[in-house]
């Protein structure tokens, strides 16, 4: 439910774009709830369940748009992932995803439950492919601090402050 996907499936609905469609990638109690609910809105032909995968990565380059519309969220590494794949985010605007989202530059960053925001964040960015381009080396850009060698970085750095430097010990 924290995944918030029902957010997304009713936003498309309100695109009524048969060129959209929403891949969810996973499994969870809420499949045959969501199915219904893409069926019960006429979309059920633009919601695919994948299921679980072990190619997030490369669905993320098959992807023009990501959506992560989570409710609650600590850092939310499937919204860092898509970035590094250059693919802008239309996101919630909790905190975990505000830590790396840059709303209007990497994305659209809307409040969890606003369906509204959801659909014109997706139709602007369906609509303008050039916008979509000058977003993605902002994303790429956006999460370089999130890379694993920046990270270890600030880990050595946090063990040095901690232990002091090895040269003094």
């Amino acid at each position: 439910e924290r995944k918030n996907h029902e957010v997304i499936i009713r936003a498309l609905a309100k695109i009524n774009n048969p060129d959209v469609y929403y891949a969810i990638a996973g499994k969870g109690p809420l499949k045959d709830y969501l199915s219904d609910l893409a069926k019960k809105l006429g979309v059920s032909d633009r919601v695919i369940f994948l299921g679980f995968r072990t190619d997030v990565f490369e669905l993320y380059h098959a992807a023009d748009i990501s959506a992560f519309p989570s409710k609650i969220e600590g850092l939310g590494l499937a919204g860092v992932e898509a970035m590094a794949a250059g693919v802008p985010l239309v996101s919630s605007n909790v905190h975990g995803i505000l830590d790396y989202v840059i709303d209007g530059k990497t994305g659209f960053a809307i409040d969890p439950k606003d369906v509204d925001g959801y659909a014109e964040a997706i139709k602007k960015l369906v609509d303008n492919p050039e916008l979509r381009a000058s977003m993605k080396e902002d994303c790429i850009a956006a999460v370089a601090p999130f890379e694993i060698s920046n990270a270890l970085n600030v880990m050595w750095d946090i063990y040095r402050e901690i232990l002091g430097d090895k040269n003094e010990c």
